[in-house]
């Protein structure tokens, strides 16, 4: 009905990414086998999977989501991420702890700027071109021990050497989130947005996406209700 079809080329190149992880023919035919498969149903179970990931792609919706649920979201974002901090980092290799202690030092001593350094020293290529920027510890990906080294850190201020499985990082705070509050006639505290501008742009960018990729489930969900009641379908 939404006339989905797969061409053959498609299927090629993503059995083509599979096979590149073997090494042979013969390592490709026994993992083939090993799943109980052959290549002609292991591409026709590709051809499927294709299909299905069309159909789902096909209720995608590229209207902006309402003000009133992108409102409800940056409450719920401002109330849980409250206090959050946003912060740029200089990446060093594991091995080069001696240089990462001399900026460190220089740093502290305002002999060097944090930008500068960043530019001069940082292996992290996708963070140089920002500054050093990594954005928000919420939500973020963040690794564990980056999270820890932030966290004591007020605006503006440096850590110490922080390593984690990517190198040694100098952290600087450059940003906190403070959300606006109302306090209640009892002294109590409540997060109070009255507008997504109150909130981080980065946050509201996730809020989009995620009430745009709700929506498109939930349009597959009632698509896919309506056409199962719809159909004759017997239970052996």
């Amino acid at each position: 009905e939404k006339d989905i079809t797969v061409e053959s080329p498609e299927i090629d190149e993503q059995i083509d990414k599979v096979k590149a992880n073997y090494d042979t023919d013969e390592k490709w035919q026994a993992a083939l086998d090993q799943a109980g498969m052959t290549e002609d149903s292991y591409r026709a179970e590709i051809e499927q999977k294709l299909k299905e990931n069309k159909l789902y792609a096909s209720f995608a919706s590229d209207e902006d989501p309402s003000d009133a649920d992108m409102l409800q979201y940056a409450q719920m974002y401002a109330t849980a991420y409250d206090g959050s901090k946003r912060s740029s980092h200089i990446l060093f290799n594991s091995d080069d702890e001696a240089t990462a202690q001399e900026v460190l030092d220089k740093l502290n001593s305002g002999e060097l700027d944090f930008v500068d350094a960043v530019k001069e020293y940082s292996q992290d290529p996708g963070s140089v071109e920002r500054d050093g920027d990594v954005g928000w510890n919420n939500p973020s990906n963040l690794a564990k021990e980056y999270k820890d080294g932030l966290e004591p850190l007020e605006k503006g201020q440096l850590s110490g050497l922080v390593t984690t499985q990517f190198g040694i990082h100098i952290i600087k705070c450059t940003e906190v989130y403070e959300a606006p509050k109302t306090t209640a006639d009892d002294g109590t505290e409540k997060v109070e947005i009255t507008s997504i501008d109150q909130i981080p742009s980065e946050w509201v960018d996730t809020i989009k996406t995620s009430l745009q990729t709700q929506k498109q489930q939930d349009s597959y969900n009632q698509w896919l209700e309506e056409i199962t009641e719809a159909a004759d379908i017997k239970v052996n």
